[in-house]
């Protein structure tokens, strides 16, 4: 089970190149993850809160670093199942980012609140997954929020996704309603400006998806995002270092005629100096 409308929890941006949290394990995540029904797996109206963030798998014991550069806010916060968090504010004071499910003690060994570049240790992993979690930071927020299953989402809870995609070395996917607006605009499809998913964005999805050949269900699924991806890349203009030069006739036939000119005049030399 899911939050029906995940879609409306807006992106965390933050550093455009941040590094992947886990120094020993690849990527790999649950895309799913955020806004997940909790307990795990429960059936609906049996969910008691929904999940803030997204769990990154991983071994027990792995190293957890710093994806950016930031500003160390806690360390060894309490945590579910005896484990332990981090909280820190990026660099640029624009993030409030919470690592979760680390092992008790292990922070305290490299960091302390203040300071620290990208890339520093923050502890080890307890467990096969670290819980991630952003929100947009200001000084109201201090801590991890509850989002329970009865109440719309954090007012400064962020989803993650793009940022751990970024930091996997993938594209960013197409999220929430502000993303998917953005995607039909500059299709040629402006939905409208702001608010809950309306009438007026599901007939505009139709209408790009008659125009990209799918079938017009007026939901945002898999396959539309792959075809509006695919059809914004074709529209995007290209970089001076891949784009072909365009030919100026103008030029070359003032080119031509300044040839034609030339070879004119000197055969006019060359007859003056025979005479």
């Amino acid at each position: 089970m899911r939050y029906a409308n995940f879609r409306e929890v807006e992106m965390a941006v933050g550093d455009p190149n941040p590094m992947w949290p886990l120094l020993e394990s690849a990527p790999k995540f649950s895309a799913d993850s955020f806004a997940s029904g909790r307990p795990f797996d429960c059936e609906a109206r049996e969910c008691e809160r929904w999940s803030a963030g997204i769990e990154l798998v991983c071994q027990a014991g792995d190293t957890v670093l710093l994806p950016e550069a930031c500003t160390i806010e806690a360390v060894e916060e309490k945590w579910s199942s005896d484990t332990t968090a981090v909280f820190a504010t990026t660099a640029d004071g624009e993030l409030f980012l919470v690592f979760a499910g680390l092992t008790p003690g292990s922070s305290n060994q490299y960091v302390t609140p203040g300071p620290a570049p990208k890339g520093t240790v923050i502890g080890y992993a307890h467990g096969t997954s670290l819980h991630f979690e952003t929100y947009v930071a200001d000084h109201f927020t201090v801590a991890n929020e509850v989002w329970y299953a009865s109440e719309l989402p954090p007012l400064s809870l962020l989803n993650p996704l793009n940022y751990i995609q970024r930091a996997a070395k993938q594209e960013p996917t197409l999220e929430s309603w502000r993303q998917i607006r953005d995607a039909l605009r500059r299709l040629g499809f402006p939905a409208s400006d702001s608010g809950a998913w309306a009438e007026t964005d599901i007939r505009q999805l139709q209408r790009a998806q008659r125009f990209l050949g799918l079938p017009e269900t007026g939901e945002w699924d898999r396959e539309t995002e792959a075809r509006v991806r695919r059809s914004l890349k074709r529209l995007d203009v290209p970089t001076p270092s891949t784009a072909k030069p365009k030919r100026n006739y103008v030029g070359y036939g003032l080119m031509g005629f300044g040839g034609i000119a030339a070879i004119g005049g000197a055969v006019w030399l060359i007859r003056e100096l025979r005479k």
